[in-house]
């Protein structure tokens, strides 16, 4: 298309269409005198010509006749004004001044945050020394030295001390208002970079319950390096906070916990099967709830040794009950006293299956306010007006469990299709402290309707290839007297707190005939191995949070242990800050970082 442009533009420093627009008369068309020229529009041909003609209209260059410059630069801004190459320069330039209002914002706030972020340390180590009680200065001029030498004195805006017979609290606010560098081009000069600051220092009751493994995995150096750990833990503690305001509960678990006689029978629901051992069994519901007050029915672990225990019964020296009976493997309650810690700890012995799940129950339990007046009866002999254990919402006494293993949860034996108070096969020699079966009369050879015959069976003899290890019913090689007027007859308790499941099962009936049937009856028939690793971990689990729940804090430590045992460690841990992974001396170091974590001064805001 070809541009036109008006005849006048040429001859005037305005545009054609601003001639033309303007009233101007064409230049070939002179208005008369005393009248001025209409005005034409656009559309007029006397307005318009083509745009190539500017420079013909006037010669060629150097004809004096032409008023060349003016109509060249008329020509030229009509050029100008009608080209519309390089329109997204303009946009291009708004777009670079958008960028560069984003970019210098996002400098600014950096250098606002940074600004931020040193006040706040600077703050926060502050009130973190004012509010230390042992530090006997002035906690506000604490707080004015520290951010003086930080070169922030101008910045502290107010300092506030509460002081009170068991804490202090330290709140400070401070603020920095940041120079603008570039959005200041957008009207905002400064950005105001706030910071504030709590902490307290209480001296609060510390009630804490140390769950240590003791299982047999734990023998040799690793239950000595245990020994020194919690000593170690127990000194830091008591020498930090002092044994008014401390309560430590020991709780030694292997397959099970046992705890003092005198404890279990003040325990409503506890019933009470026999006096050889002291432990619990628990079912699967009792670890959906912390107190033992939710159990209607609390039963006594049977007195047994499952485990695979060989040799006559007077080279069974050492045995492995589920309830270990040995005066050091109880629990030990409520100790502050440092050398009655270590005495305890000191006699400690590795043995037996792992049961993290009822070494965590019994810990948790011995924090619960309802365990207050049974631990107050036993203790003292009186149930007390003061509750030695307090409430979960007490804001002056913190509850704390420390759970320890070196390894994954194992099997809990328990025995099945028994009753431990009827009475068993063998029979005893009180005399002679041997033991004695009826001879098994499989096929009932005598015809007499049972399938035991009067002979007796000695496992002892049999094992020593010694001669008679039978014995009809008559008079004894060795002196006057029948078998039957010298032996009496065993309960299964009495059975098996004398020799294992084990040693029953192949001593007094597998070696008599050596029958394969004998022995799986008499061992895997009655002993129930069902509550293993996966049932044990899921209830492990569920105390784990019920614990949590209450407020209670876990510090989990996995001595040695493999990732799977870690993983479940770390589950039950309150954080992941919570949970120690070491090996070898680091469990004393561990131990003490506990306990100072436990005491040390925490930042509240």
């Amino acid at each position: 298309m070809i541009e036109r442009i008006s005849i006048s533009a040429l001859t005037s420093p305005y545009s054609g269409d601003q001639r033309c627009n303007a009233g101007f008369r064409d230049a070939r068309r002179p208005a008369p005198a005393g009248r001025r020229g209409r005005p034409r529009s656009k559309g007029d041909p006397m307005c318009e010509l083509p745009l190539a003609t500017c420079p013909a209209l006037w010669g060629p260059r150097g004809d004096p006749a032409a008023p060349r410059p003016r109509a060249d630069m008329t020509c030229r801004l009509l050029v100008l004004r009608r080209d519309e190459s390089g329109g997204f320069v303009i946009f291009g330039l708004f777009l670079f001044v958008a960028m560069l209002i984003v970019t210098g914002l996002a400098v600014d706030m950096m250098r606002t945050e940074n600004t931020r972020s040193k006040l706040q340390n600077a703050l926060d180590r502050a009130v973190i020394a004012a509010a230390d009680l042992d530090q006997m200065l002035d906690p506000e001029a604490v707080v004015e030295d520290y951010m003086t030498k930080a070169g922030l004195a101008s910045n502290l805006v107010s300092v506030s001390v509460t002081d009170t017979a068991t804490s202090r609290i330290v709140s400070a606010e401070a603020k920095a208002d940041v120079p603008m560098f570039f959005i200041r081009m957008v009207g905002i000069d400064r950005i105001s970079a706030p910071a504030a600051s709590v902490a307290t220092e209480a001296i609060s009751d510390l009630e804490v319950s140390l769950v240590v493994d003791v299982s047999g995995s734990m023998s040799g150096s690793k239950i000595a390096a245990l020994q020194d750990a919690a000593n170690s833990f127990a000194t830091v503690l008591l020498e930090t906070m002092g044994p008014e305001r401390i309560s430590i509960n020991i709780v030694p678990y292997s397959t099970q916990v046992a705890a003092p006689a005198g404890l279990l029978d003040l325990m409503p629901g506890f019933a009470r099967d026999h006096g050889r051992s002291n432990c619990i069994s628990f079912d699967g519901a009792d670890f959906g709830d912390v107190p033992f007050a939710g159990s209607a029915d609390l039963a006594q672990a049977a007195h047994f040794d499952p485990f695979y225990s060989w040799g006559p019964l007077s080279n069974e020296t050492r045995r492995a009950f589920v309830c270990n009976p040995q005066d050091w493997a109880e629990l030990a309650l409520m100790q502050n006293d440092l050398d009655d810690i270590e005495a305890f700890i000191g006699r400690l012995e590795a043995g037996g299956n792992t049961s993290i799940d009822v070494g965590l129950k019994w810990g948790a339990a011995l924090l619960d306010p309802s365990m207050g007046p049974i631990l107050s009866l036993h203790e003292n002999g009186v149930s007390g007006l003061v509750n030695p254990v307090a409430a979960y919402d007490d804001p002056e006494a913190d509850k704390i469990i420390v759970l320890m293993t070196d390894g994954m949860n194992t099997v809990e034996h328990r025995l099945r299709g028994i009753d431990m108070s009827a009475l068993s096969d063998v029979y005893i020699d009180d005399s002679r402290n041997e033991l004695w079966v009826r001879e098994v009369d499989t096929f009932d050879a005598d015809g007499d309707g049972r399938r035991s015959s009067d002979e007796w069976f000695n496992p002892r003899f049999r094992i020593n290839n010694w001669a008679n290890f039978w014995r009809r019913d008559t008079e004894w090689p060795y002196g006057s007297g029948r078998i039957s007027e010298n032996v009496r007859q065993l309960t299964y308790e009495e059975l098996f707190s004398r020799v294992s499941v084990y040693y029953n099962a192949y001593y007094h009936h597998y070696i008599q005939e050596y029958r394969y049937d004998d022995w799986y009856d008499w061992y895997h028939g009655i002993l129930d191995s069902s509550i293993g690793t996966t049932e044990k971990n899921a209830r492990l689990s569920r105390i784990c949070d019920e614990t949590k729940e209450k407020g209670i804090r876990i510090f989990s430590v996995g001595f040695e242990v493999n990732d799977d045992a870690a993983l479940v460690m770390a589950d039950c841990a309150s954080s992941d800050s919570h949970f120690y992974r070491v090996a070898g001396n680091d469990l004393i170091t561990t131990f003490e970082q506990i306990a100072r974590t436990i005491t040390e001064l925490r930042l509240t805001q």
